[in-house]
């Protein structure tokens, strides 16, 4: 299955727009709909965040000849200016280098694959993005796993949970997905052991950053000494750092301690 794997991941290929030589990159159909500032980071996924939002603010990138805000909606067709010293930017390669046990081990945790996604199983302690503190992350070791498809993460669990986790093979699929998450047609589901015990159901709600976080918890039948397993489903799309947020609600409510959070 595995076969020859390069284990040397390489930013993607563009095709550059004519006839206005290699000063343009042409949106397909594909990248039709995405903010151009999470478009850029796509293409040039080295570079800064903040270089390329000063080169936004400096009109050094444009889209269709004219200076725009970085979260302007790309159409179908669209031209976007890039400065001369990024033409060959893209042909570099991204030095990350994956080790082929952690290919194995992708493999090993693939729950369900077709054409449009992959449902992955998560250990804790793996990033779904490369840090700091880590060298590369899930989506990295995914797209050596899969060369020549267009691997991205539908949504995010935090490096300490684990649990299963889509990623997309293709633009549509994550358009359709993200459009079903803000519309609330999927549901999480968390499962977390705490100290402390309560019986039947519990809702909680919260406000953080002006995003009201619900949860509703239920009781599940399993004991360990003090330790108790609930299931949690989430009412509400969290704000960032999911996993704190559940923390902080469960001691804030329920004077618990989570010990283990699975998604």
């Amino acid at each position: 299955m595995l076969g020859h794997v390069n284990t040397l991941f390489k930013a993607p290929n563009f095709e550059y727009s004519t006839p206005m030589s290699a000063k343009n990159l042409k949106i397909s159909d594909d990248h039709a709909g995405r903010r151009l500032d999470n478009y850029l980071f796509y293409v040039y996924k080295s570079l800064p965040k903040s270089k390329i939002y000063n080169m936004i603010r400096k009109g050094e990138i444009r889209v269709n000849s004219g200076r725009i805000k970085p979260s302007r909606k790309l159409q179908l067709n669209d031209e976007i200016r890039i400065p001369p010293y990024l033409i060959d930017f893209d042909a570099n390669e991204l030095e990350i280098k994956i080790p082929p046990s952690r290919i194995t081990e992708y493999w090993k945790s693939v729950v369900f694959e077709n054409s449009d996604y992959i449902v992955f199983n998560k250990d804790p302690e793996l990033s779904v993005h490369s840090g700091s503190s880590n060298q590369f992350g899930l989506i990295d070791i995914a797209r050596v796993a899969h060369e020549n498809k267009e691997i991205d993460l539908c949504h995010r669990i935090d490096k300490s949970t684990s649990g299963c986790i889509v990623l997309s093979k293709n633009k549509r699929f994550l358009r359709i997905f993200h459009d079903q998450l803000k519309n609330q047609e999927i549901t999480k589901k968390y499962q977390a052991i705490l100290m402390g015990q309560f019986k039947g159901n519990r809702r909680i709600c919260s406000q953080v950053s002006s995003i009201c976080n619900c949860l509703c918890i239920t009781y599940v039948e399993q004991q360990l000494d003090k330790y108790h397993l609930y299931c949690i489903l989430l009412l509400t799309v969290l704000s960032s750092e999911l996993n704190k947020n559940v923390r902080r609600l469960l001691l804030e409510d329920m004077h618990g301690c989570v010990t283990r959070l699975c998604y």
